[in-house]
């Protein structure tokens, strides 16, 4: 992630609950691999391949 990514980062991350953060980590962590882990989050929330996350 480059420095330019963080403000969309943190724009992100203020419409991100608690719940749905913990939400989003039991699917990563679920995931059987880093690829799947980030396919599954990015389908949760999109915005994040528009930031290249």
């Amino acid at each position: 992630m480059s420095a330019r990514a963080l403000p969309g980062v943190a724009a992100v991350l203020r419409t991100v609950t608690m719940a749905d953060a913990q939400k989003l980590a039991a699917l990563a962590l679920d995931a059987e691999d880093a690829i799947s882990a980030r396919a599954v989050v990015r389908k949760q929330l999109p915005v994040l391949e528009s930031l290249g996350l």
